[in-house]
């Protein structure tokens, strides 16, 4: 598994906002995880797997995988290969950390966009 840092400024805004209004804050949070999701499905492409097999070799079993290891609800989200392959597919590997490092910046984008939704509805 590999795991991304987001850095959610203006937490301590969130926190006073999800005890006023938690449905709000849960609309916003759970938006931006469900986007980030879809955007680390998006880079589970063969230019960030650099496969070793030939193209015309494979089935796009693994790359298929990715959308049936797709898991959200409340404040949680998850998303990986659910193909059985080897090992180093299911655990910490450097394809995998490319894939977080290409949507990282968007990832962060979707979050500040949620703090700033949630600070701007709170605001009204």
């Amino acid at each position: 598994m590999i795991a991304l840092d987001i850095e959610v400024r203006g937490i301590d805004q969130i926190a006073k906002a999800f005890a006023k209004r938690p449905a709000v804050v849960k609309q916003y949070i759970n938006n931006a995880i469900s986007k980030s999701i879809f955007k680390l499905k998006e880079e589970s492409q063969d230019r960030n797997f650099q496969f070793k097999t030939p193209r015309s070799a494979r089935t796009g079993y693994l790359q298929r995988s990715f959308d049936f290891g797709i898991v959200t609800k409340d404040f949680f989200g998850s998303i990986g290969p659910t193909a059985e392959y080897a090992p180093q597919v299911h655990r910490r590997n450097q394809f995998m950390e490319r894939i977080a490092r290409v949507s990282q910046p968007t990832i962060q984008r979707y979050f500040d966009e949620a703090v700033e939704g949630i600070t701007n509805e709170l605001k009204s």
